[in-house]
């Protein structure tokens, strides 16, 4: 790890966090093997001895800890950010009022504060300085048996279970997004692999505390201690050969294509229906995913316009509801999208009206070199070419009511 210390999955994972995480992991095996071998072979008898070695061992699992919830923060919170700003980029092309920062979501607004590795760390350095503290509490009244052990079990036990589900609500809520991701540096994969067994050490490790009372310091440590070894080098294992030996003999990275099988697989797995447009649209979280993949496509006006049109469409039928004209409403032109759909500051505009939102909409979608020109069959482009070429014909044409451009709408979904 160290001679790949400039390697971008070196990089991404942050070397403080890595190294730290590998580190806290050997030092607990360390404390681990120094523990069983003062318990069975007797090398010094001193309570000093081994109140020494259970402190170790102590301290060594919540600093690991404190690393793989470091790790597993900065991978939620990083993602989350992306998520949103990207998010935000192609809203503000359907509203740029929307680039404010009094719109901004909790992630980026917070990006200088919990996103700051250094803020984060201090923050949850106390909480583990804490835990250590009464742990090793824990170990010195017991060792001095002024208690009984059970309340070691609960010193060292009660104030790990917040972290725990702090951990657990994290990694799951990461999962959620990584669906989406390619994976290519396998940081997701050593997230949820980490996940499983720490999941499973932490529960054994609190379940080996519970087994020491029944079956004695001696015997207790010998069924427990060597199956914690191979457990910590699992992990440590992961982070480290794992990783390096899945990057370096990969044969190929996986398309556009199968990451689009993977989240199909994800969803089939899971009992989800199959996707359909109108389906996707009420969903804040799937809009933007669709978003994400139409942008790879480089075919992001296909959704933006869809949007804008449709709100336009909404607009112009409840003018018409007012005014008592009658209509065709097209079933498309339903208020179908998420409630957080930024409302599009062309159809939000109070100083314009049904026609100048037309004309506006036109000049950014439909006309020919526009901005976001969306592809059109020619002879319905002609057909709003032929209405909306030029904002002051349009103004003048007392023949074009605000239905007719409803309708033409209809034409460019």
């Amino acid at each position: 790890l160290w001679r790949a210390s400039n390697q971008a999955f070196v990089q991404k994972r942050g070397k403080i966090v890595l190294f730290g995480l590998n580190g806290t992991l050997i030092l607990n095996m360390v404390a681990l093997l120094l523990t069983l071998i003062v318990t069975h072979l007797h090398v010094g008898s001193s309570v000093a001895v081994g109140l020494t070695t259970h402190c170790l061992a102590v301290a060594a699992f919540w600093m690991s800890f404190f690393f793989f919830l470091l790790k597993s923060w900065f991978l939620y919170f990083n993602d989350c950010w992306t998520f949103y700003t990207l998010q935000a980029e192609w809203q503000s092309i359907i509203n740029e009022r929307l680039q404010s920062s009094e719109n901004q979501n909790w992630f980026l607004a917070n990006k200088n504060k919990y996103g700051s590795f250094w803020y984060v760390f201090k923050l949850a350095g106390v909480y583990q300085v804490v835990g250590i503290s009464l742990g090793i509490i824990g170990l010195v009244v017991f060792h001095f048996k002024l208690f009984h052990l059970w309340i070691v079990f609960i010193l060292i036990s009660i104030p790990m279970l917040p972290q725990l589900v702090a951990y657990l609500v994290i990694v799951w809520k990461t999962t959620k997004i990584a669906v989406v991701d390619d994976d290519i540096l396998l940081i997701h994969w050593e997230n949820k692999m980490h996940c499983r067994t720490q999941l499973f050490f932490v529960v054994f490790s609190m379940a080996s505390s519970a087994v020491y009372i029944p079956l004695g310091p001696y015997l207790g440590t010998l069924l427990v201690l060597p199956l914690q070894i191979s457990i910590c080098y699992y992990m440590h294992h992961v982070s480290s050969f794992g990783i390096y030996s899945k990057l370096y003999h990969r044969t190929s990275i996986e398309s556009a294509e199968a990451s689009m099988m993977k989240i199909m697989e994800f969803s089939s797995s899971r009992g989800y229906k199959r996707m359909t447009m109108w389906k996707v649209l009420p969903s804040e979280d799937a809009l933007h995913l669709f978003m994400l993949h139409l942008s790879k496509e480089f075919s992001m006006e296909i959704l933006l316009s869809l949007i804008e049109i449709t709100q336009y469409q909404m607009y112009a039928m409840n003018e018409m509801i007012q005014m008592e004209i009658e209509f065709v409403e097209n079933n498309n032109s339903r208020d179908c999208f998420a409630h957080h759909m930024p409302v599009s500051s062309i159809v939000a505009a109070e100083s314009t009206d049904f026609k100048r939102k037309a004309f506006q909409l036109y000049r950014k979608y439909i006309m020919r070199g526009a901005e976001y020109e969306i592809n059109l069959a020619w002879r319905v482009r002609r057909s709003f070419q032929s209405l909306l070429h030029d904002e002051q014909y349009l103004m003048e044409r007392k023949d074009v009511g605000i239905n007719d451009l409803y309708v033409l709408f209809d034409q460019a979904q």
